[in-house]
């Protein structure tokens, strides 16, 4: 039997994996996102900024199709970690909140990460739905932010 901790630890070895085969997102040659820097973290998130002009913070929500997401009432935090041997940086942001209407209010997890060697950026968010021993997740591509606001 899964616990819920080694349920999401293998959802998210599993993302960061696939963040480590495919990149979806080019960054032009030598660039970095801004988020991008281990000497950020750990943070408290207060924005996450989108190139379109869309965020995520403490008013305001994105939805990625059936799927929105938003601050819950505490701010976010960001950890990142750099896997040496597959050169992938990684940012998790934990405590969002996924709303969907048939799954209701969930927690989810944004991932982002940077595959050194070629430059390339991809996104996910992982959804944590139910509980033990019923818990299963979710995992949504989506595009990269272009910044994040920290406190």
């Amino acid at each position: 039997m899964f616990t819920k901790r080694t349920l999401y630890k293998a959802s998210c070895l599993a993302i960061l994996s696939m963040l480590a085969m495919v990149g979806i997102m080019c960054v032009p040659l030598g660039a970095r996102p801004q988020w991008d820097r281990s000497s950020l973290y750990p943070a408290k998130v207060k924005a996450i900024k989108f190139a379109d002009g869309l965020s995520i913070d403490r008013f305001n929500s994105i939805s990625w199709g059936s799927w929105t997401v938003s601050f819950k009432d505490e701010l976010p935090e960001a950890d990142f970690k750099y896997f040496f041997e597959d050169q992938i940086s990684s940012v998790s942001i934990n405590l969002l909140k996924c709303s969907n209407k048939v799954e209701g209010v969930q927690s989810c997890t944004m991932f982002m990460g940077v595959k050194r060697k070629w430059g390339k950026e991809d996104c996910e968010i992982l959804i944590i739905i139910g509980r033990d021993p019923d818990m299963r997740t979710k995992s949504l591509s989506i595009g990269c932010p272009s910044s994040l606001e920290f406190e």
